[in-house]
């Protein structure tokens, strides 16, 4: 789904922060493992594009009901009873996003999606020596960065398509939501969608025209998936995320395929802060392509080092 430029073509390598025993993991399991969205550090993070495209489409929403305001005092009455014209068009625009969100991520679509987080270092120092806001996470006890190979990762991705029922399976860049133009111009189905939606909606004609909203609901789709999935607040624009995102195919999904022949993606759980946590595997059947492993700084950093360096004989 994801149509933006190749990720390996701007990042020729990822960057995964871990500790040592996270690292001895990955490795040994040849995995990666994929979050579900609703139990990442910001459980709120998927209606961070909501959000923009909130206060964009807003403003056009109250010059709309402001002229209907002029043709019609029934609906002029109806406005000042909703607190004005701004507060009723700022209400129109979250009905109508939380709508399109409900909808969009319910057990019919995209409910079960999960994430994997790299980050893309184009700084010559970062890319050696990691990111220092990255090590500050680990604490004493330091972390590692695995660096991996952005083309092999794009291929075994395909490969996962290719073994799995899969709805969603793309990796990107994340756009931080400070990145007006950029996220309007990427995204801009649900820019120019939004405010025709609302026209509709708002009109006084009897029956709403549902073949052109099926159709502008249609064109918004992918779009407002993949602002969902892949906007997020500019606090953690340093990182330069890259994000792998997974949505396996469920039994309730709409495009489930009892007849297909590819396996289904397990969801499994484990606990983190005395909590469930929900996750997938990814990966698996091959080595990580695996550059190399860069060892942050703390103040074990030399036991770290040799642990990397100087695996047991199971790691070796």
């Amino acid at each position: 789904m994801a149509d933006d430029d190749v990720v390996s073509e701007k990042f020729p390598e990822l960057f995964h922060y871990t500790n040592v025993s996270g690292l001895e993991s990955i490795y040994t399991k040849r995995q990666f493992w994929a979050t579900h969205y609703e139990n990442l550090n910001d459980s709120t993070e998927f209606g961070r594009f909501s959000l923009k495209v909130r206060d964009f489409i807003s403003p056009k929403i109250r010059e709309l009901f402001e002229n209907k305001m002029l043709l019609s005092s029934e609906f002029a009455t109806a406005i000042k009873r909703q607190g004005g014209v701004e507060a009723a068009a700022d209400e129109a625009a979250e009905w109508h996003l939380d709508r399109v969100h409900s909808r969009t991520f319910d057990k019919h679509m995209y409910q079960e999606t999960f994430l994997s987080s790299f980050c893309g270092h184009t700084d010559p120092y970062e890319a050696g020596q990691g990111l220092l806001s990255q090590w500050r996470g680990y604490g004493a006890e330091g972390g590692v960065a695995i660096v991996l190979d952005t083309a092999a990762i794009e291929n075994m991705l395909r490969h996962e398509s290719d073994v799995f029922q899969l709805q969603l399976n793309y990796m990107a860049d994340v756009i931080y939501d400070n990145e007006t133009d950029r996220i309007r111009k990427r995204f801009r189905e649900v820019y120019n969608g939004s405010p025709q939606v609302l026209e509709i909606w708002s009109s006084y004609e009897q029956p709403f025209d549902e073949m052109k909203l099926a159709e502008l609901y249609e064109k918004m789709h992918n779009d407002f998936v993949l602002g969902s999935t892949l906007v997020k607040h500019h606090a953690f624009h340093e990182e330069n995320e890259i994000r792998i995102v997974v949505s396996p195919k469920t039994k309730d999904c709409y495009s489930y395929e009892p007849t297909d022949r590819k396996r289904q993606k397990q969801i499994l759980y484990r606990q983190k802060g005395g909590t469930e946590v929900r996750y997938i595997e990814l990966f698996g059947d091959t080595p990580l392509p695996i550059i190399r492993v860069i060892v942050g700084p703390s103040r074990f950093q030399k036991s770290n080092r040799q642990r990397v360096l100087n695996p047991p004989p199971h790691l070796a």
